[in-house]
C-alpha cells in the first residue's frame, strides 16, 4: 500500500509560506495560524500513517488465515489421493499406472512450472515423466544427481547449486525436490522447478508426506514380489531355498518377539503407578495392551501450588520406535521448567517444535494436556487430536463431552489450538480419559464399540467408586470384544471428586 504524499508536500508549503512571511515581518498572527495549519497537517499524516499499517496488517493477517485454510484443505484432498492410490495398486501392480498417479498428486501440491517424477527399481522398471512447459527438460546430470540424495531441497537460487546452473540455463530459479526412498533404499524422486514463484514449506511438507507414502508402496510391492519369486523356486523344486527362507522368517520372528517384549517393558516404566492418593479425591488407572503394542502412555505428575499435571498421548505407529517416541515426551515434558508445564498452551508448542525437529516428519502425537487443581475442583485442558474427555455429572446424572481441539503435534511446524478450556468438577463427578483403543474395540461380528456405549456406560455405572467401575468398564470390554484380539491398546485414566456424604 503505497503512502499519500501530499499532505506532506502541503505542509512544507505552508510552513515555507509562514517562514517568507515571517521574515517579511508580516503580521505575527497570519504566521501563528500558518504554523498551526502545518502543525494539523503533520498530525493528519501521522494518523494517516498508522491507519496504513494497521490495514496493512489486517490484510497479511487475512492472506494469512485463508493459505492456512486452503493448506488443510490440501492436506485433505492429498491424503484422499494416497489412500486411493494404496487401493488400486494393491488390486493390481501398474507401476506407470502408479507414476502418472503420483504426478497428478504432485501437480495438485506444487504447480510448477516444470513437474519431474522418475523411479528407477533396480532389474525392474524405470521411469520419468514431467508436465509443466513442454520445451524445458532435466539433464542427465541433475537427474543422476537427484537419484542419490536422501534429503530434500528447497532450493531459492539454483546458480549457486552446481549441477542445478543447467536448470539456470533453462530460465528456472527455484526448486523443490524430494526423495522416494525407504530405510535403505531410494527409489526416485519428485522434483519441482519454478521461474520466479516461490515454493512454500507447507509444499515442502506434502511433497514429504506423498513421496513417503509412494515409496513404502513401492518397497511393500518389492517385498511382494521377492515372496513370489520363492513360491515359484519352491514348485521348481529349489527347496533349499525355502528352508533358507523358513530360517530367516524364524529369526525375524524371535527378533520382532523381542521387539515387542522391550517395547511392553518401556511402556509399562512409563507409566505412574502407583498413582498419587489426593485428598478428596479418587483416582484409577486402566492399561490393556494388545498384541501389538501401541503408542499410548499417560501421566500425572506434580507441580506447584498443590496442582498436577495431567497428560493423555497416542503417538502413531506400534512397537519399539511409538515406545521410544514416549520415551522422548515424557523426558520433554518432564524436563520443562515448573512454570511453562503450567501453561498448557506453552506446554503443547514447546512439545510441538520439540517433536518436529526430533522426529521423521510421518510421526505425529495426539495429546491432551490438562492442569489440575484439586482443592478447587477446577481443570484447564488443551487437547491436540485427542479423543474427547468425558465428565459424568452427578447431580443431574448426564454425560458433558467436551468437543474442543485443534491439529495433532508433530506434523507442521507452527501449531495452532483454540484457547485453554476450564471446566469444574462438583462433589460426585467424574472426568474420564481415553485413547482410541477403547471406542475402537471390535466385536466378533465387526462392530465397533463406539462413543455412545461408552456414554451409556458411564450413566449407569457413573456413581461407582473409579475402581470398580474401571473393572466393570474391562469386563464389559472383554464381553464385547469376547474371543476377538484387541485391534489396539485401550488405556483410561478417571478423577472422580469425593462426595462429602
Amino acid at each position: 500500500m503505497k503512502r499519500n504524499k501530499t499532505p506532506l508536500f502541503l505542509g512544507l508549503l505552508v510552513w515555507l509560506i509562514g517562514s517568507i512571511a515571517f521574515l517579511l515581518q508580516m503580521s505575527l498572527t497570519f504566521y501563528l495560524s500558518h504554523l498551526l495549519l502545518f502543525f494539523l497537517l503533520i498530525f493528519s499524516l501521522l494518523q494517516t500513517s498508522r491507519q496504513e499499517k494497521t490495514l496493512t496488517y489486517l490484510e497479511k493477517e487475512r492472506e494469512s488465515l485463508t493459505l492456512r485454510l486452503e493448506d488443510k484443505e490440501r492436506i485433505a484432498e492429498i491424503f484422499e489421493d494416497i489412500s486411493r492410490l494404496y487401493d488400486k495398486f494393491v488390486e493390481k501392480i501398474d507401476f506407470p499406472k502408479l507414476i502418472e498417479e503420483t504426478l497428478n498428486c504432485t501437480g495438485r501440491i506444487l504447480e510448477s512450472d516444470l513437474l519431474v517424477v522418475a523411479v528407477r527399481i533396480k532389474d525392474v522398471w524405470e521411469k520419468e515423466i514431467k508436465s509443466g512447459d513442454e520445451s524445458a527438460f532435466l539433464p542427465k546430470e541433475v537427474k543422476e544427481y537427484l537419484f542419490t540424495q536422501w534429503k530434500e531441497l528447497l532450493l531459492d537460487d539454483l546458480s549457486n547449486y552446481p549441477p542445478f546452473h543447467l536448470m539456470k540455463k533453462q530460465g528456472f530459479n527455484r526448486m523443490l525436490s524430494t526423495p522416494l526412498h525407504t530405510k535403505g533404499t531410494i527409489y526416485g524422486f519428485i522434483a519441482g522447478f519454478n521461474y520466479t514463484r516461490n515454493f512454500h514449506p507447507n509444499q515442502q511438507f506434502l511433497l514429504s508426506t506423498l513421496a513417503h507414502h509412494i515409496a513404502l508402496l513401492i518397497e511393500n510391492t518389492q517385498l511382494l514380489e521377492k515372496i513370489k519369486k520363492v513360491s515359484l523356486r519352491r514348485e521348481t523344486g529349489k527347496v533349499e531355498d525355502l528352508k533358507e527362507l523358513e530360517r530367516r522368517l524364524e529369526i525375524e520372528k524371535k527378533v520382532e518377539e523381542r521387539e515387542l517384549e522391550l517395547a511392553r517393558q518401556i511402556q509399562q516404566k512409563l507409566l505412574p503407578f502407583p498413582l498419587p492418593e489426593l485428598p478428596g479425591w479418587e483416582i484409577d488407572a486402566l492399561a490393556v495392551q494388545s498384541l501389538e503394542v501401541g503408542g499410548d502412555y499417560f501421566d500425572i505428575f506434580p507441580l506447584r501450588k498443590n496442582k498436577w499435571g495431567v497428560v493423555m498421548v497416542d503417538v502413531s505407529g506400534k512397537g519399539v520406535p511409538a515406545a521410544l517416541i514416549m520415551v522422548m515426551l515424557r523426558t520433554a515434558l518432564h524436563t520443562l521448567s515448573p512454570t511453562k508445564k503450567e501453561n498448557p498452551k506453552t506446554t503443547l508448542e514447546y512439545l510441538n517444535q520439540y517433536l518436529f525437529r526430533e522426529t521423521e516428519k510421518h510421526i505425529f502425537v495426539s495429546i491432551l494436556y490438562a492442569i489440575f487443581h484439586p482443592e478447587e475442583g477446577k481443570i484447564e485442558l488443551l487437547n491436540a487430536g485427542g479423543e474427547y474427555p468425558i465428565i459424568y455429572r452427578s447431580k443431574q446424572k448426564k454425560i458433558e463431552m467436551i468437543k474442543e481441539g485443534g491439529l495433532v503435534l508433530g506434523l507442521v511446524e507452527n501449531w495452532e489450538n483454540s484457547e485453554v478450556k476450564k471446566v469444574f468438577l462438583e462433589e460426585g463427578d467424574l472426568f474420564f480419559l481415553y485413547t482410541d483403543g477403547l471406542i475402537e474395540t471390535l466385536s466378533p461380528e465387526g462392530e465397533i464399540y463406539g462413543e455412545e456405549r461408552l456414554e451409556e456406560f458411564l450413566k449407569r455405572k457413573g456413581e461407582l467408586r473409579v475402581s470398580e467401575l474401571l473393572k466393570e468398564l474391562e469386563k464389559e470390554i472383554k464381553g464385547f470384544s469376547w474371543s476377538e484380539p484387541l485391534v489396539d491398546d485401550i488405556t483410561v485414566l478417571a478423577l472422580k471428586r469425593k462426595s462429602k456424604k
